[in-house]
């Protein structure tokens, strides 16, 4: 039995009508900590918010996506917001392929060698002409950081540190790491842009490295899942190829450490929480000088 849909009035976000149900009874063929995924025949998913999660992170996500999708094919096409039994979603296109996660437990030996994948999909990215449809990453980081699990006076040290930080122009994804990349037969694809925003490209390097941690990496993977072989090695050899890139150095990517944990600790997670707040009170002890040179 199709499930009931109803289609949210949100301007011209909608690339076409969407009538009838979907089938939810077979169950979704990927789920994380926000939301389920379910197939739409052939050619299209579902993804839908998990309860309790706010429905305007659907909203913002759909638009970063459909911003993205302009300017590359990196990003899965969108084709319209949805409620499904009273739950928002995004209808997307549907991208065959395994992500890199996958493959990475799958082939233990290869790990490095997606590493330096990794790393090179990572520059193309951040090259992507789009910063003006993205909000500022400062901007975006300061209210998470408003919302984090630390004392206020850390948090008002890691936003006055952000600050005088390097701005950019350059596409972050936010949340860029093994689990939100497709490998296809015809080229990677990159999925989750909810947390997109334009900026300094060292800020968005320094995010991954944080989720390449095995704290992090545990907390991405199902319940049960082991995590990757290696987390520290894979993660050393992705910092070594993205300080190849042009622009980009250590002290440039140290520099958002603080920033970035902060950010991270808005989103409760429970597994990191304790060795985030640590090194966020260490960091914040040391008071850097943001405008130091690198």
């Amino acid at each position: 039995m199709g499930a009931e849909v109803r289609i949210r009035s949100c301007g011209d976000r909608y690339g076409r009508s969407m009538t009838g149900g979907f089938d939810l009874t077979v169950g979704p063929i990927a789920a994380g900590r926000t939301a389920e995924v379910f197939a739409v025949g052939d050619s299209e998913v579902l993804k839908l918010l998990r309860p309790g999660f706010d429905p305007h992170m659907l909203s913002v996500e759909y638009d970063k996506t459909a911003a993205v999708g302009t300017e590359t094919e990196l990003a899965p096409r969108v084709s319209g917001l949805v409620e499904v039994d009273g739950r928002p979603g995004i209808v997307f296109e549907r991208i065959v392929g395994d992500s890199m996660l996958d493959s990475i437990q799958s082939s233990r030996d290869a790990g490095v060698g997606y590493a330096v994948a990794l790393a090179d999909l990572h520059t193309r990215v951040l090259s992507v002409s789009v910063a003006a449809d993205l909000p500022d990453v400062k901007d975006f980081m300061a209210d998470k950081i408003d919302n984090a699990d630390l004392p206020v006076t850390q948090r008002s040290v890691a936003k006055d540190h952000m600050a005088g930080l390097p701005g950019g122009a350059a596409t972050l994804h936010g949340d860029f790491h093994p689990g939100n990349v497709l490998i296809t037969t015809a080229g990677p694809r990159v999925i989750d842009w909810g947390e997109a925003s334009h900026g300094d490209p060292a800020a968005d390097i320094a995010r991954t490295m944080l989720l390449l941690t095995p704290e992090s990496a545990a907390a991405s993977l199902p319940q049960g899942a082991p995590a990757p072989a290696s987390v520290a090695a894979f993660a050393h050899a992705y910092l070594e190829r993205c300080l190849q890139a042009p622009g980009i150095t250590m002290g440039a990517i140290s520099a958002w450490r603080l920033p970035v944990i902060a950010a991270r600790l808005s989103e409760y997670i429970a597994e990191e929480t304790r060795l985030l707040q640590a090194e966020a009170q260490k960091l914040s002890s040391e008071h850097p000088n943001p405008r130091r040179k690198r």
